[in-house]
């Protein structure tokens, strides 16, 4: 899925069916941060623009996953790490000349005002 976007299915998808299929989440979320491909920088902005709301307003990806909170909880603290908003900008930087390119700038600023808001938030 990384390697090619779009998908048949999206990011948050696949998350969800690896958490009902594994307890940790480490490497699939590690893998999603290794290099900089683009497709895989794009399912990250995707992600970023579903799950937004949910993750800013309540602390929580969307749909809160139910029975896999553990993993949810590795989720937010992957996207809390300050390594996850470093790749989302240095990929802007690398596709800035891209017709994506707004999204991934508009991926690293989500993440952002997440990281800020789950900083100073009782979800955290």
């Amino acid at each position: 899925m990384l390697c090619s976007f779009p998908y048949v299915h999206s990011a948050g998808e696949v998350l969800w069916g690896i958490a009902n299929c594994h307890d940790d989440l480490t490497r699939y979320l590690e893998a999603w941060r290794e290099g900089l491909i683009a497709p895989a920088m794009r399912h990250l902005g995707k992600f970023l623009y579903e799950h937004s709301n949910s993750l800013y307003l309540k602390g929580k990806v969307y749909g809160g996953w139910p029975g896999r909170q553990t993993q949810a909880k590795q989720v937010i603290l992957w996207l809390l790490d300050p390594k996850t908003v470093q790749i989302a900008e240095r990929a802007f930087f690398a596709y800035q000349d891209a017709p994506f390119a707004e999204e991934l700038a508009a991926a690293a600023d989500h993440l952002e005002a997440i990281q800020r808001r789950l900083h100073t938030s009782p979800y955290a």
